[in-house]
């Protein structure tokens, strides 16, 4: 890659779907990749159909972690949203992707972030019984008494799904 940016190969080039080369190397993970074209003036909001032009939701979607830091450090915000209004935040919770959960909660994602049902991440990973992932967001003071669109609330949803774990952390 710095052969061709070093012939001034175009960093904002799009393919037929209108994806850059900054947004192909967030999406698979190449952390590396990414900080080399951020250096020779890759634009951090660089337009794709999919994510609405929003590396850090790429990049959340797909649970890089370490990709997700660097483009935070570049000015990535934790409170962009899709089309559908989720956050990064959302959008990993969504995924299971614990790691990029507890990133993003570091760099003071906010914690009542819906997604397009209004569920909160908290919602969501009590919805999957994904207890490591709860833990982390009630250490970062998420908010046990949030309501979906459906009037779902946290603990009804550990108790829906017979998580008594869950039923028991939450209260």
């Amino acid at each position: 890659i710095n052969a061709l940016l070093d012939h001034e190969a175009n960093t904002e080039a799009v393919n037929k779907n209108g994806v850059t080369p900054l947004y192909a190397a967030a999406q698979n993970g190449y952390t590396e990749v990414v900080n080399v074209l951020f250096s020779h003036g890759a634009s951090l909001e660089a337009a794709t159909r999919r994510f609405g032009g929003k590396l850090v939701l790429a990049a959340a979607s797909h649970g890089h972690a370490e990709l997700i830091t660097a483009l935070l450090d570049q000015g990535a915000g934790t409170e962009t949203k899709d089309r559908h209004g989720a956050t990064p935040l959302v959008v990993a919770a969504e995924n299971g992707h614990l790691e990029l959960v507890k990133v993003l909660l570091d760099h003071e994602a906010n914690t009542e972030a819906v997604n397009k049902n209004g569920a909160t991440p908290l919602l969501i990973a009590v919805q999957t019984g994904h207890m490591e992932m709860i833990n982390a967001l009630l250490d970062h003071e998420a908010n046990t008494e949030a309501v979906n669109k459906n009037g779902v609330t946290p603990l009804y949803a550990a108790a829906q799904n017979g998580y008594t774990e869950v039923v028991n952390v939450l209260f």
